[in-house]
């Protein structure tokens, strides 16, 4: 496993056990894991989410991305963004890339459904 520190404090951790290099589409030619860590640390959500994380444990965790690049199965980069809270990993977010469209797409975890980061916000905004 790779770890890349970033700006933002947050670590990126990139699986290589779904090596993109055994998916026959190529799409890391379109993209590149480099703009892939940074669309996703660059969303207000997670950086909030960091800083909350930072203060509540006076800066001795933070969250870090795991990057899964497509497969034959799945096309998209998958990307889980959470924190290590010793007994396992607690997942904060789950974003999914297209390679092809650079469409950033998140998991809503009640429906199960992959909806634009917009969508995402519209759905947070009605359960309040």
């Amino acid at each position: 496993m790779q770890t890349n520190k970033t700006s933002t404090d947050c670590e990126v951790y990139t699986e290589t056990a779904n090596s993109v290099s055994t998916f026959s589409g190529g799409y890391d030619a379109i993209i590149s894991e480099d703009f892939v860590k940074k669309s996703i640390l660059s969303i207000e959500e997670v950086k909030q989410k960091n800083r909350n994380l930072d203060a509540v444990t006076k800066s001795k965790n933070h969250l870090f991305a795991r990057i899964f690049k497509p497969t034959a199965d799945e096309k998209c980069y998958y990307v889980q963004v959470g924190y290590d809270n010793k007994i396992r990993f607690v997942t904060c977010f789950n974003f999914y890339i297209n390679p092809a469209t650079k469409e950033i797409r998140m998991e809503d975890v009640l429906s199960g459904d992959r909806v634009t980061i917009t969508e995402w916000r519209k759905r947070q905004r009605a359960k309040i």
